[in-house]
């Protein structure tokens, strides 16, 4: 089998439904299985799943252990088959040609990441208060290392053996950019693949949009803390410090000017203060 396609879920009943309906639709030839890993969750979610198992080559594995995505995909490699593993999330909806997409490259990459579109599936105005993670490729991280989009990877199994699994304590997100620097450090160079795309699913109030990159945020200082000296990354100056600092606080105003620059105001601000919880936790300045 060459793909094994792992979603890891919690309380995800009232999405994961469309995400397996896409795959079940996929345009491609090589057969693939799917394994969806229930993480702790209270509510239907392993229920819809296994409804699929008529459309699906599909398991449902249970992580109970602890909560944390990281966990989940974990434990989803180790009940893995394929030769590659494709990680896509629950609340998202996959192109029909994904795989098809990623079949073309395995060839040529051991990792390969996708891109998002995060227009279709959202609202404009949700849409208005983020930067597309995928519009220019693959996002670097620390001015100097691509990484994949977590929700929209394939990688080859031997590179787990090779460089480990993906960091657990990282409860947050940050996971994809802390394997990415470790597969750099190890020379593994990761394949962009524009044609392989996932309709991204946003937060759709202000809310979840700060909780979410307040916990970015603070992946990031944890992640840089981890890597700063083995990478080689540079961390930020007092002087450089300030000036976030101040540019941050001007430009609350925002709050009041609408739709948009309250959103992308929000996001920021979140983002930034993540990183200053993080940076004083591990001692180490990173914004």
């Amino acid at each position: 089998m060459l793909f094994s396609v792992v979603i890891p879920a919690h309380n995800a009943e009232s999405e994961i439904g469309a995400q397996l309906e896409a795959l079940a639709g996929q345009l491609c030839e090589e057969s693939f299985e799917v394994i969806v890993v229930d993480n702790r969750s209270t509510d239907a979610t392993s229920d819809v799943a296994r409804e699929f198992t008529h459309k699906l080559r599909l398991r449902v594995v249970s992580a109970t252990e602890r909560a944390g995505a990281a966990y989940a995909r974990n434990m989803g490699i180790e009940h893995a088959s394929g030769r590659y593993v494709v990680f896509v999330d629950a609340d998202d909806v996959v192109h029909a040609n994904l795989l098809a997409a990623y079949r073309e490259q395995v060839e040529s990459f051991r990792i390969l990441g996708g891109a998002y579109d995060e227009r279709t599936i959202n609202d404009p105005r949700v849409a208005a208060w983020r930067y597309e993670l995928s519009a220019r490729g693959l996002p670097v991280a620390f001015e100097k290392i691509p990484f994949f989009l977590m929700g929209n990877a394939a990688i080859d199994r031997t590179v787990f053996d090779e460089i480990g699994p993906f960091d657990e304590r990282l409860t947050h997100g940050g996971e994809e950019v802390d394997f990415s620097v470790r597969a750099a450090l190890a020379g593994i160079e990761i394949g962009w693949v524009p044609e392989a795309i996932v309709y991204y699913r946003h937060r759709t109030d202000l809310r979840g949009l700060s909780k979410q990159f307040y916990e970015y945020g603070r992946a990031t200082a944890l992640v840089f803390a981890e890597h700063r000296e083995t990478a080689g990354l540079r961390a930020t100056t007092k002087r450089e410090a300030v000036g976030v600092a101040v540019d941050v606080v001007a430009h609350a105003v925002n709050l009041a000017r609408g739709n948009r620059r309250r959103g992308e105001w929000v996001r920021i601000a979140s983002f930034r203060a993540g990183q200053v919880v993080q940076s004083a936790k591990q001692r180490v300045l990173y914004l």
